[in-house]
């Protein structure tokens, strides 16, 4: 036998023993002796002891990282993993043992993986890429240099682990990946933010059309507002290898937009440009701007999507209206949402012809529906005029098909026509970050919770601090029993965004499953106003039947005409189960729409077993 201290553990998910195999194969090639266990039954004291002995013994341990073992919660390769994990106790943090390895897109945020793999560097190896960078570096190790993969390799703190991009996102990504800052407002009166923020997020939505270039989302570029001093900083946070930033000069009839590309690994400047303007070109700057990033980023694109990219301009009035109206939207309130509408009808009414501004309006629909300011019947009607006339206008308009898809989530319950617009969303834009979060909550909806995490783990990495993303990835956790993800993603969100509703309430929700009523009390009691519905759960659960049935019965009280389900939720939970089908059947009826997360509901469990219960879900199209 080799030499326990030149040996390497390679640890997989069965399904991924092409992938062990072809490393192993190049790893002995280069002579490196490796521990490679291939029988496809494992088990038994024999092979127990043989694989106890090589994970103590050998020098370094490989663990394979894949969405496979993202799906498998239970396996063998589990329990190498946890062996190799207690070993790391013992040494000392010089000491370089672990290298994960991940073979495709996983991310290290969502990664199900022992803590310790967390703390070192991981490599990656998606398929059919050279396994030189692998071997060489165990090389290094095994020739006893501990810089090459120490344990105290720990990743940047930055960000909290739930949110990471620059080592979540893999490096011939990054490389291709733009984050475009807000640009600055140089007018005299200060008074032109939102012409400047329009003029950047349309540069930005022009150039995530662009075929293999990743471009994050505003809702996370624009969080660095004011803050272009450290670009390398903004770049790491954002998992982005360039950034765009830029200003806005506005004189009467003239304007002035200065924008420069800048490489976050350097800090140098690969290209900046100047342009001056009659206020009635600026949609024509915006498209010279997007294509000459995506020139200086050397994306190959064909004649075709260069013609795609300059798409016929709406008039300056109706542009200003409906840049209007996308900043009111993002206060996601409901005098925003108000706003919003009204700025995005006058569009519509200047320019008849303005695509994006149906697909804003149909927009504001569904969020003042899914916000429960609207009953789901005039809402996501409102919602499918405004997505159906933008289809009229392009067919090709990915907003349209989205929010179609989400209408027919939610309301249509036409599961066939969710899914077909949504793919077509995905086609047309697969990198936004919206159409990911509505494709996602589909899967979430129907119970495809594993196909849900993927696309929400690819919407997070596009748009990685939008609080909206954590909360549904936090919903599809608890529904596959990782509670402890769950409450790290909503604390994450009291991080990035400490007024977001609710959050503590839906803290306590997981606390109160995980059976600690205590602690989601104090929870819950940080949330103002106090929900009603978290008291009647609460005190039922601490056997406070008396404040839990007041609660109960001001919830009914205040909120029967739009949250039934919530008040299903709690007599579900309090074991009354004809009263909770009561308002479980009425939230089916008024098409409540909380009423969709009906299925793995933890709070609906003693529903389960109940034949109505899938009547239920036969109502609403959902698999049983």
């Amino acid at each position: 036998m080799t030499e326990p201290s030149h040996a390497v553990f390679l640890s997989y998910a069965s399904q991924d023993q092409g992938a062990a195999q072809r490393i192993c194969d190049a790893l002995r090639t280069a002579g490196i002796e490796v521990w490679f266990d291939q029988r496809a039954l494992r088990g038994g004291d024999v092979w127990d002891q043989t694989i106890r002995h090589q994970i103590r013994e050998c020098a370094i341990f490989i663990p394979l990282i894949s969405q496979h073992t993202q799906e498998r919660l239970e396996g063998y390769f589990r329990l190498e993993w946890r062996l190799a994990d207690q070993r790391t106790h013992l040494m000392a943090k010089s000491r370089a043992f672990l290298l994960p390895v991940c073979i495709d897109d996983t991310l290290e945020s969502a990664a199900e993986v022992p803590e310790s793999f967390l703390a070192v560097q991981w490599l990656r190896l998606p398929a059919a890429s050279s396994l030189a960078d692998l071997t060489d570096r165990l090389a290094v190790l095994l020739a006893g240099d501990p810089s090459a993969g120490s344990q105290s390799q720990s990743r940047p703190d930055a960000l909290s682990q739930s949110t990471r991009s620059s080592t979540d996102t893999p490096l011939q990504v990054r490389q291709k990946t733009v984050a475009v800052l807000p640009f600055q407002d140089l007018s005299e009166k200060k008074d032109q933010e939102y012409f400047a923020d329009g003029i950047a997020e349309e540069i930005l939505n022009l150039m995530s059309r662009a075929p293999g270039l990743r471009v994050i989302a505003r809702t996370s570029s624009f969080r660095f507002r004011g803050k272009s001093d450290d670009l390398r900083n903004i770049g790491t946070q954002l998992g982005a290898g360039f950034v765009v930033e830029g200003s806005v000069r506005q004189s009467g009839r003239r304007v002035r937009v200065s924008a420069r590309l800048i490489d976050t690994t350097d800090g140098v400047q690969r290209w900046s440009n100047s342009y001056e303007r009659d206020i009635s070109d600026v949609l024509t700057v915006q498209e010279e701007i997007a294509v000459s990033l995506v020139s200086a980023l050397q994306i190959e694109v064909a004649p075709e999507v260069i013609t795609s990219l300059r798409a016929p301009p709406a008039s300056t009035e109706a542009y200003d209206a409906f840049r209007r109206g996308l900043q009111a939207l993002y206060r996601l309130d409901k005098a925003g949402l108000q706003q919003a509408v009204g700025h995005f009808r006058r569009a519509l009414e200047l320019d008849p012809s303005f695509v994006t501004a149906a697909e804003g309006l149909a927009g504001a629909f569904n969020l003042f529906t899914e916000l429960r300011i609207l009953p789901p019947s005039q809402g996501f009607e409102e919602a499918r005029a405004a997505a159906n006339f933008a289809l009229q206008l392009d067919p090709k308009a990915p907003g349209g098909h989205a929010w179609l898809g989400n209408i027919h989530t939610y309301y249509d319950w036409d599961r066939a026509a969710a899914a077909r617009e949504i793919d077509t969303a995905l086609q047309l834009a697969p990198n936004n970050a919206y159409v990911l979060m509505v494709a996602a909550k589909e899967r979430l909806v129907v119970g495809d919770w594993t196909e849900s995490l993927r696309l929400l783990n690819q919407a997070i990495s596009v748009d990685p601090f939008q609080p909206f993303f954590f909360v549904h990835r936090a919903i599809v956790f608890q529904r596959v029993n990782r509670p402890s993800d769950a409450k790290k993603d909503l604390r994450h969100i009291l991080e990035i965004s400490p007024v977001y509703p609710r959050i503590r309430t839906r803290i306590a929700d997981v606390l109160l499953v995980e059976g600690n009523p205590e602690a989601a009390l104090a929870e819950l009691q940080q949330d103002t106003p106090c929900s009603l519905r978290g008291l009647a759960l609460l005190n039922h659960a601490l056997k406070r039947h008396g404040e839990s049935d007041a609660a109960l019965a001001l919830l009914v009280s205040h909120r029967a005409s739009i949250a039934p389900m919530s008040i299903a939720q709690v007599y579900a939970f309090r074991g009354q189960i004809e009263e909770a089908f009561e308002w479980l059947e009425r939230a089916i009826a008024q098409k409540e729409v909380t009423t969709n997360y009906i299925k793995g509901d933890p709070l609906l469990s003693p529903l389960v077993a109940d034949p109505r219960y899938a009547m239920c879900l036969r109502k609403m199209n959902l698999p049983e």
